[in-house]
């Protein structure tokens, strides 16, 4: 019986990822760790669930050296992992458990200075050197449940309203990668595939533009109207400032970045791996 920790194990993609694995016929055993005291994604009666103080790093820690694991998935975003992250590579090197990293497909933006683009290169180069078995998955823009953030909220709007306010660059190409599909591949790393050394981008099957998947979701043309970047970008700089939530400035950036295509449909079609369509995927949302 294969033994998989999840960390992260209540998030949006471990929750999809966990539906995935239970849904064939391997014997597995899955372990689910997280951090703080939020339970309302531990409904799986086949999951042996822990959680951790808040933000105590140390405890995951010593959660994997004191057990065995024939696989680890690691959902948090790299990015907010500091502290602890090169102990947690130390760990899984000495007990030789490959792990499954989620990381980003930012990491490839051009946008000059970005700052998160340093501190993911930063991250992936220190598992690439660690001597650990590993796999990187980066997927571009996730959608299809309603903590999206991203077409999840364009959708909403777009079925309301009889037209669209956006940044500058509706015509600019994404390739959104379905939630559902991104859960399938990491279900076949974590059962199907020996992991040592993998990296895979994980992008829809088609570039699309923003213009057009308003389009999509809508059914039919309406007007888009669009606001310079610019303007955008100081809106919410000022938000931050003040101390509420907003999207980073670099996102807008990254919103007129033309995005990478695919790698993982043609890795791993012999094992039945096939991306959804953004007009079919729009159809599949989950609560």
């Amino acid at each position: 019986m294969k033994k998989i920790l999840i960390v992260g194990g209540t998030g949006r993609l471990a929750t999809f990822t966990i539906k995935e694995l239970l849904s064939g016929n391997e014997k597995i055993k899955i372990y689910s760790f997280s951090r703080g005291k939020d339970k309302s994604n531990s409904g799986f009666k086949e999951v042996e669930y822990f959680f951790s103080t808040e933000h105590d790093s140390m405890e995951l820690d010593k959660f994997i050296a004191n057990n065995q694991f024939d696989i680890i998935l690691f959902t948090p975003n790299l990015l907010t992992q500091a502290i602890s992250f090169k102990n947690l590579i130390t760990i899984v090197r000495a007990k030789n458990i490959p792990i499954i990293f989620i990381g980003s497909a930012a990491i490839f933006t051009k946008i000059p200075n970005a700052k998160t683009r340093g501190l993911r290169t930063e991250r992936e180069e220190l598992i690439r050197t660690s001597g650990i078995r590993y796999a990187i998955v980066r997927p571009t823009m996730i959608y299809g449940h309603v903590r999206d953030n991203n077409i999840y909220k364009l959708k909403s709007f777009v079925e309301k309203y009889p037209f669209v306010i956006t940044p500058s660059g509706a015509d600019t190409k994404h390739s959104p990668v379905l939630i559902h599909d991104l859960a399938k591949l990491i279900s076949l790393l974590i059962l199907k595939v020996d992991i040592d050394n993998i990296e895979v981008n994980c992008a829809g099957p088609e570039l699309i533009s923003f213009k057009e998947m308003i389009y999509k979701i809508k059914g039919k043309r309406i007007p888009i109207i669009q606001i310079p970047s610019s303007a955008v970008k100081f809106v919410l700089n000022n938000v931050r400032k003040m101390g509420f939530k907003a999207w980073h400035p670099e996102k807008i950036d990254r919103f007129n970045e033309n995005k990478i295509e695919d790698e993982s449909e043609k890795m791993f079609v012999d094992f039945g791996f096939h991306l959804t369509s953004f007009e079919e995927g729009i159809k599949k949302y989950d609560p």
